[in-house]
């Protein structure tokens, strides 16, 4: 369940999702036009099956600082909840381009 919502005015043109499986999602989803950055290890066809989509994407990232994302000029960032640091709290206020996904939790804990 997300504690946040968030309404936005008009459909992203200008994504960038944190994580290599959340930019394999988004791409199921939306046209690789719309993808301001994607990661790198999309490129590498024995980690990604999204190699031949991901062509037309002109910016890689792998982790990028805040900075970094908003030279970008991204409308949305998908942060997958276990990836979630410091550097991007500052963000998360930033507007009506912020989304967290849930992802898997740990399954089990160490004694």
């Amino acid at each position: 369940m997300l504690r946040d919502s968030h309404r936005v005015s008009a459909p992203p043109k200008r994504i960038i999702t944190l994580s290599m499986s959340t930019d394999e999602v988004m791409l199921g989803l939306v046209e690789p036009e719309r993808m301001a950055a994607v990661n790198g290890l999309l490129d590498d066809p024995v980690s990604s099956n999204v190699t031949a989509l991901v062509k037309a994407i002109p910016h890689r990232i792998g982790n990028p600082t805040v900075e970094e994302i908003m030279a970008l000029q991204p409308d949305l960032v998908v942060v997958p909840d276990w990836g979630i640091s410091p550097s991007c709290r500052p963000a998360r206020g930033g507007g009506e381009g912020g989304c967290l996904q849930r992802g898997a939790k740990e399954s089990h804990r160490n004694p």
